[in-house]
């Protein structure tokens, strides 16, 4: 399995979880991506806290909370990173600084 830091865990990076014989392939053929993107202790530090704080019941909140969306907004989701084009540039940004107003970090990209 692979997996993303970066937007579920606050922190950036990944991580590979596999079997012995496969991560000692990974190490030897790719010796020099591992080695020379090594996490920051406190972006280690960071993620092993969100993983602890990830309750199931702070999950299943989390699930309601995509389903309403979807429910909502009639955007189909099954994940709670949802894109949603709305216009150009500056449209985005208006939007994004809007919503922030109003509580919400939904960041433009």
């Amino acid at each position: 399995h692979v997996g993303t830091l970066s937007k579920a865990f606050g922190a950036h990076g990944g991580f590979v979880a596999t079997s012995r014989e496969l991560k000692q392939l990974l190490i030897s053929r790719g010796r020099s991506c591992i080695f020379s993107t090594a996490l920051p202790v406190p972006l280690v530090a960071a993620a092993t806290e969100a993983v602890r704080q990830a309750t199931p019941s702070l999950r299943e909140k989390l699930w309601g909370n995509i389903r309403a969306f979807s429910r909502i907004t009639g955007v189909p989701s099954q994940s709670p990173i949802v894109p949603i084009i709305v216009g150009d540039e500056e449209e985005a940004l208006n939007l994004s600084r809007q919503l922030l107003a109003e509580g919400f970090y939904v960041p433009a990209i």
